[in-house]
């Protein structure tokens, strides 16, 4: 096999038209994927801001005032799954005081701070509550029946981007859950 010599004049025009052809395939095929890249990374900044409304919003939950002595619950709780939590001794609100503000309000206020999309709900059950006790479940001695513990569920929903710029069309669902104790029990 014989090596061609360096030609100062270049490169014949077969020799560019072969290698534009590669360079072009490798070009259309790195285009079909960089949309799906960039959906990826949509995705991703989707559920990062999800999980940072969840986490924003239960640790205001956790900071909520709930103690025994005086009696007093700015935590509130859930009477089912669909309701806010509400409670009717937190400091000098009324009777039903929702807690953390209704889901609509909720809404409106993500709105406002440009999320766009997301809805935002919490509920609190007892542990002595039969309603919701996933943590607090189990058997024998692991199951948790306490009056002065109960269950935050923080829920944020979002329908996500996809490559083509649309949306999918079935929402995604974050959760966190926590239990949170009573302060200032008496001990036995």
């Amino acid at each position: 096999m014989a090596v061609r010599p360096c030609d100062p004049r270049g490169f014949t025009l077969a020799e560019v038209m072969v290698a534009t052809a590669v360079v072009a395939i490798a070009l259309v095929g790195l285009a079909s994927v960089v949309p799906f890249g960039v959906s990826g990374v949509q995705i991703g900044n989707q559920m990062s801001a999800a999980m940072f409304l969840a986490q924003d919003r239960l640790e205001r939950v956790r900071g909520a005032t709930w103690t025994l002595n005086p009696d007093v619950d700015c935590l509130g709780k859930s009477s089912n799954a669909s309701t806010e939590p509400q409670s009717s001794t937190c400091n000098s609100h009324g009777s039903n005081y929702s807690t953390f503000g209704t889901d609509a309000a909720d809404l409106t206020n993500l709105n406002a701070q440009g999320f766009y999309g997301y809805t935002r709900t919490v509920r609190i059950f007892d542990c002595s509550n039969s309603t919701y006790t996933p943590l607090c479940s189990g058997t024998g001695a692991q199951q948790i029946s306490d009056p002065d513990l109960r269950v935050v569920q923080v829920k944020v929903t979002y329908t996500p981007l996809v490559a083509t710029g649309g949306l999918t069309g079935s929402p995604l669902t974050v959760e966190l859950d926590a239990l949170v104790a009573k302060r200032g029990r008496a001990t036995q």
